[in-house]
């Protein structure tokens, strides 16, 4: 049996027609050989960035996300937490002149629904309250089997609550 070459190998991968996976240049002055090159892909989409916001919305102004592990396990370990039926706090200083917050959403609460509910509840909540938390902290909201299920107003109410009781929210003056 006669051995196939990768390019017979891949045209009929590729339906048969090796036509469409080259195309046929005109050989430059002086060479002898006909020149065969791929075709140009489309070059991949970019996803657009739009400085930390969705387009139309308005995103958290003076807070970042908590991305790395190390953030989170030294929140656990060293910060201050509140616990609460609807969600659990851990607030710690830091000397950033803005605030980062993580979430955290276990397999406990359920599917992947749910988990994705509990954390946009959690953030649209920490939205709503931005402007009363002092700058320079550490917060990680660790949600409960009962966050996807109550209305957002009750995990505002609590997270008010647990930030006011560990002292991350700014003394309002009556």
């Amino acid at each position: 049996m006669k051995a196939k070459s990768a390019s017979t190998r891949a045209g009929r991968r590729r339906g048969g027609d090796l036509t469409k996976l080259w195309a046929r240049q005109p050989a430059p002055e002086g060479a002898a050989a006909v020149i065969w090159t791929k075709p140009r892909t489309r070059p991949a989409r970019r996803r657009r960035i739009l400085a930390g916001r969705r387009a139309g919305g308005v995103g958290m102004q003076h807070t970042q996300m908590l991305n790395e592990n190390r953030d989170f396990r030294r929140l656990y370990s060293r910060g201050k937490s509140k616990a609460g039926s609807v969600l659990v706090t851990y607030c710690m200083k830091s000397r950033r002149g803005y605030n980062r917050i993580g979430i955290t959403t276990s397999k406990k609460i359920g599917n992947a629904v749910q988990r994705n509910r509990a954390r946009r509840v959690i953030k649209e909540a920490y939205r709503l309250l931005e402007e009363e938390v002092s700058p320079s902290w550490d917060i990680c909201f660790v949600a409960r089997g009962k966050t996807c299920r109550v209305p957002m107003g009750q995990v505002k109410k609590m997270m008010r609550d647990q930030l006011g009781a560990i002292g991350a929210v700014k003394k309002t003056h009556v």
